[in-house]
């Protein structure tokens, strides 16, 4: 099969939780074949592109958007950005998630009895009504150019 059948030439990718781990391998895959990519996170500062992306953070392919995907006006803020840039993506990629981190408290570790309802509550924000909101907001624009493709992430490590 030809490497060709994978280029993105041209194309504009969304990619949410664009400064973990997963989003920096899939950033970097995307900018491979030829996207060009708009990272949207919450994290987004000079220190944190500059430690995950110092070798292609000034490419001009690659943009940088201070977005949090559970509030529906900085999703849209987001959007917005990315298209006054290089117009509605023509993908989503969407990687953003939470979960409990090793040096959490015991409770956030332990048994399901005993995790916290609010960090329920943030990790489901992030988990799930990020998904919802980015597939209304991208996914309905894609949709009114009549093209697009959306990907939903789920893995053990997020």
């Amino acid at each position: 099969m030809s490497a060709e059948l994978f280029r993105l030439d041209g194309r504009v990718v969304a990619v949410t939780g664009g400064l973990g781990q997963l989003g920096v391998a899939f950033t970097q895959a995307l900018l491979g074949a030829g996207a060009r990519v708009a990272v949207l996170d919450i994290a987004v500062t000079e220190e944190t592109i500059a430690a995950r992306y110092a070798e292609v953070a000034t490419s001009p392919d690659l943009m940088f958007v201070r977005s949090d995907i559970t509030d529906r006006a900085s999703v849209d803020e987001a959007l917005a950005q990315v298209v006054a840039a290089w117009g509605v993506p023509h993908g989503l990629v969407n990687n953003a998630a939470l979960d409990a981190p090793p040096n959490a408290p015991p409770e956030e570790n332990g048994p399901f009895e005993t995790f916290p309802e609010s960090s329920w509550d943030s990790v489901m924000a992030v988990n799930t009504k990020g998904v919802f909101l980015l597939c209304q907001a991208i996914g309905g624009a894609m949709a009114r150019e009549g093209r697009g493709s959306i990907i939903n992430v789920s893995s053990i490590y997020g």
